[in-house]
């Protein structure tokens, strides 16, 4: 078990990573956590309107996706890393992370990841979009309680294609809407 309190250890550690973009903006004092990301993404995951997708699946990914920023760090756009440095480095965290747990847990958390990475099945991809689409919420909830303007997060919605999450986008939009225009 000595193995697992490590990992869990090193996980709960992503409570306390901020998000970086966020801290790029003053007027926001109470930056979201990445560990508050990811389970926004989940809860997102576990209450779309379908039943086409294992969500399950969606759940774990979206767990897992972002796990290896616990030793990374948030890495953000603004830092110009190639995304072939950022995914090596994310893997080799990952791989680090999980080489001492039993072998079944090590390959599937491993297995898991490289599903999200590689883009391997729609739920993967669907979690991607929803790792956009939970950014969007987190930028208009600021929006709204610190009065900024984030049009700069916004510039990823039209990577959001899948009959799944773009109807949510598209809502999400016109409620911006409204409230800019105010």
């Amino acid at each position: 078990m000595q193995k697992y309190v490590k990992f869990f250890n090193i996980a709960q550690q992503l409570k306390f990573v901020k998000r970086k973009g966020w801290t790029r903006f003053p007027p926001i004092k109470e930056v979201e956590s990445v560990a508050d990301h990811s389970w926004m993404i989940q809860m997102i995951a576990l209450s779309l309107p379908t039943n086409e997708l294992n969500k399950d699946k969606c759940i774990k990914i979206a767990l897992l996706h972002d796990l290896a920023e616990v030793i990374v760090g948030d890495i953000i756009p603004s830092e110009n890393m190639p995304a072939n440095e950022k995914k090596q480095k994310e893997d080799n965290a990952m791989r680090m992370m999980v080489q001492d747990l039993d072998e079944d847990i090590k390959n599937e958390l491993y297995s898991i990841h490289k599903e999200y990475e590689n883009g391997e099945s729609i739920e993967a991809e669907v979690v991607r979009e929803l790792d956009k689409l939970e950014m969007l919420f987190q930028a208009f909830d600021y929006e709204q309680k610190y009065k900024v303007r984030l049009d700069e997060f916004y510039s990823c919605e039209a990577r959001i294609k899948t009959k799944y999450v773009r109807p949510l986008l598209d809502e999400l939009l016109k409620q911006r809407e409204q409230f800019l225009s105010q």
